[in-house]
């Protein structure tokens, strides 16, 4: 929570604060602590997402320092730094490993592995067994900068008193609820392995990174710009689709400055920031493969080391524009989704069509946004068109850091694989987005209009919760591998009780109505 409580030193009143800026001596601290709570209470709905969040990630045990199955690479990259050397154990990459000269290496940022290398001294007993707290730090991370970031959004918007305080606390109350249960968020907790746990860190940080950037255009500080540029280095080396966003935003700030001819710092330092992240992903690339700008190269991967069919059906690439449109219909098709009359009736997608130019090499479980987060993905696309237009006190704007982390994550629709968990590479951009198109539904002016959509989006709103829940639910308990017998029999326990309570005839529950994996 070290991030969130420096990123808090830099709010600063909304509109609805703005009114009571300079209110009567006597009452000044009953404004002041009222405004305080209105402002923040949505903060009380971590208490529910991170309950279900350890849950899930326990797999119902509550067990959250228990080692998870393929949950050890971190540790192991983290005793290579510190012996001098990148590469790991064979043990703990499996078949995810890229060899050279006889050597294994992961493809995996190495931020991750960073506090490792303390808390594997600190406490040796625990070694092996950190993914699943790290998983739920990284999702109380993001949903705490959500939330300021949510409030510094409704500073690009005029002070209103139309709006009623108890109408704000509840719709971002509602928004930070539906971002942490009815989304992938939710989703990367079926399992802490360490792909998930790449994807959760490298998207909280992003989220971070943009928000520091916000708070910087609206109140420029030194110590924001320095902490934005560390904040993106270290998103891009956590996870490389999501952090690049951020790294693109401070590289726009860089160039921006020098456009406008401020002050020397704002356009060195974050152009410093990305000079040093590029040099420092060629330096990583060379002491692992000898290559410069490949992070991935696929011909040193071992299972298309052992199918070169799969390498020469990419390409022998991790990107390609030729996947984008298959990708893009598999993430943004309403009916990228399995129904089944069997508990919890709603199900990951297992295939899509693929266009004949791509060049995919696997398709995981997946599911369409428009019906796994249709109230996100609803004020995304609200906010998107809207965030250009609205301005802060001094004329900034938040399009820079909203729209590089959008392009960012948009490049996980070049990638030769389809999955359900390579969409949070989106979530950046999604919660920010949303973030505005809040806002301007909060800011509707006829009350009538703005309770009827805010009303018409709470179904959606319920609806992305069941339906991440269940798709999470599904996959860790019958899906993916690692998952221990005890819960998969017991969800399968619940599966026969549900399904006999909906269909109470013999030969109805006898029958066998599971989709297959």
């Amino acid at each position: 929570m070290g991030t969130y409580m420096l990123l808090a030193r830099n709010r600063h009143s909304d509109g609805a604060e703005a009114d009571a800026s300079h209110p009567p001596a006597a009452s000044c601290g009953h404004v002041a602590q009222r405004t305080t709570l209105h402002r923040h209470a949505p903060l009380l709905m971590l208490v529910p997402v991170l309950a279900i969040f350890v849950w899930m990630v326990t797999c119902g045990t509550g067990r959250l320092f228990a080692p998870e199955d393929f949950g050890q690479f971190y540790d192991a990259q983290a005793r290579s730094l510190l012996q001098g050397r990148w590469d790991v154990e064979p043990a703990s990459l499996r078949n995810e490993a890229f060899i050279r000269d006889g050597k294994r290496y992961g493809y995996f940022g190495f931020v991750p592995a960073v506090p490792r290398m303390a808390l594997n001294r600190l406490f040796p007993a625990m070694e092996g067994r950190w993914s699943r707290l790290s998983l739920t730090l990284a999702c109380a991370v993001t949903l705490s900068v959500l939330h300021l970031l949510v409030l510094k959004a409704g500073e690009f918007f005029p002070a209103s008193a139309a709006i009623p305080a108890r109408l704000s606390v509840a719709a971002r109350s509602v928004f930070l609820l539906s971002a942490g249960l009815g989304s992938t968020l939710i989703f990367l907790g079926s399992r802490a392995y360490v792909f998930h746990e790449a994807l959760i860190w490298g998207a909280a940080l992003a989220l971070a990174c943009c928000y520091a950037v916000m708070c910087w255009l609206v109140r420029p500080r030194r110590w924001l710009l320095v902490l934005a540029c560390g904040l993106a280095s270290a998103a891009f080396f956590t996870r490389a689709p999501s952090g690049s966003g951020a790294v693109a935003a401070i590289g726009l700030l860089g160039v921006s400055a020098l456009w406008r001819r401020r002050a020397w710092f704002d356009a060195v330092a974050p152009l410093a920031a990305v000079g040093l992240t590029v040099a420092c992903f060629v330096g990583v690339n060379y002491a692992k493969f000898r290559t410069t700008f490949e992070g991935v190269p696929l011909r040193m991967y071992s299972p298309m080391i052992a199918d070169p069919a799969r390498f020469a059906n990419t390409g022998g690439r991790l990107m390609s524009l030729a996947n984008v449109r298959s990708t893009s219909l598999a993430y943004f098709s309403a009916s990228s989704v399995r129904v089944a009359p069997s508990f919890p009736w709603l199900y990951l997608a297992l295939d899509t069509a693929v266009l004949p130019e791509a060049r995919l090499d696997v398709i995981e479980p997946f599911a369409g946004m428009p019906v796994a987060m249709p109230a996100l993905l609803a004020l995304a696309a609200i906010g998107l068109v809207v965030v250009p237009h609205r301005r802060a006190t001094g004329g900034a704007t938040a399009a820079l850091p909203v729209r590089a982390v959008l392009l960012g994550g948009a490049t996980v629709l070049a990638a030769n694989a389809i999955s359900y968990r390579y969409v949070h590479d989106l979530f950046p951009a999604l919660v920010a987005c949303g973030a505005f198109g809040l806002h301007a539904v909060l800011h509707i002016r006829r009350p009538a209009l703005r309770g009827a959509i805010l009303a018409a989006g709470l179904p959606l709103v319920l609806f992305g919760i069941y339906a991440n829940c269940a798709f999470a639910l599904v996959f860790q308990r019958e899906m993916v591998g690692g998952t221990p017998a005890a819960p998969a029999r017991e969800f399968r326990a619940w599966r026969a009780a549900v399904d006999g309570f909906m269909s109470p005839s013999p030969a109805a529950s006898s029958r066998s109505e599971i989709p297959p994996p």
